[in-house]
Parts: C-alpha cells; sequence; structure tokens
C-alpha cells in the first residue's frame, strides 16, 4: 500500500509529504525569512545621530525599561567582518546593535484655538 501526501493527498514515496509540497513548503520559507529580513532592515535603517530610541528584546532592555536614549551617532558597522550595525547613544558606555533598538517619535498637541 502506498502513501499520500498529508497536504495534497496524492501518492508519495515520501514519509509525510510528495515532493512538489515539500519544494513548495521549502519556498514558502525562503520568502518568509527573506521578507522578515528585510522588515528587520527596513524598520532598523537610518539610525541618525540625535535620533531618539528605546531598547528591546534583549537584556539592557530589562534593566533599562523605558529609557529613551538619544543617539550620539550615525549607525555604522563596527568591524567588517559583523553582520550588524550599531549606534552610539549618549549616557550608554560602548556601541549598541540597532537590531535591538526602536525609534520613538514624540507628538505634542497643537494648542487648541477657541
Amino acid at each position: 500500500m502506498g502513501r499520500i501526501c498529508g497536504i495534497c493527498e496524492q501518492a508519495t514515496s515520501n514519509e509525510d509529504w510528495c515532493d512538489n509540497c515539500l519544494e513548495q513548503a521549502k519556498r514558502m520559507r525562503t520568502e518568509i525569512q527573506k521578507r522578515k529580513v528585510a522588515k528587520q532592515e527596513k524598520q532598523n535603517s537610518g539610525f541618525k545621530k540625535g535620533d531618539h530610541v528605546v531598547m528591546h528584546t534583549c537584556m539592557e532592555a530589562e534593566e533599562h525599561d523605558g529609557t529613551v536614549w538619544t543617539c550620539s551617532s550615525d549607525e555604522y558597522k563596527l568591524h567588517k567582518n559583523h553582520d550588524y550595525n550599531v549606534v552610539m547613544l549618549e549616557g550608554f558606555s560602548g556601541a549598541f546593535q540597532t537590531q535591538y533598538l526602536q525609534k520613538v517619535h514624540f507628538s505634542y498637541p497643537q494648542e487648541v484655538t477657541k
């Protein structure tokens, strides 16, 4: 008795999925990963001196929860062999990886005129 693909229900010699469904799943995983990387790059690109940021999803974020930092440098690559960018923060010792920073945009209410 042959096996049946768990997705398309076609006959298969594989354990759970046919070759076509395995290939499609692989392409989908690749596309999802590309989109995640692009989103992260867009979100973290372009930190400039004077930008306000908060830390997230790192140990330092727990210690400095809610602290708004000011970038004291533009974003840059610390070392050519590193695959991440950093920025200097006022009052923080050393460079900080931008993947753990989120820009903060302040908006102030306009005065209400009568």
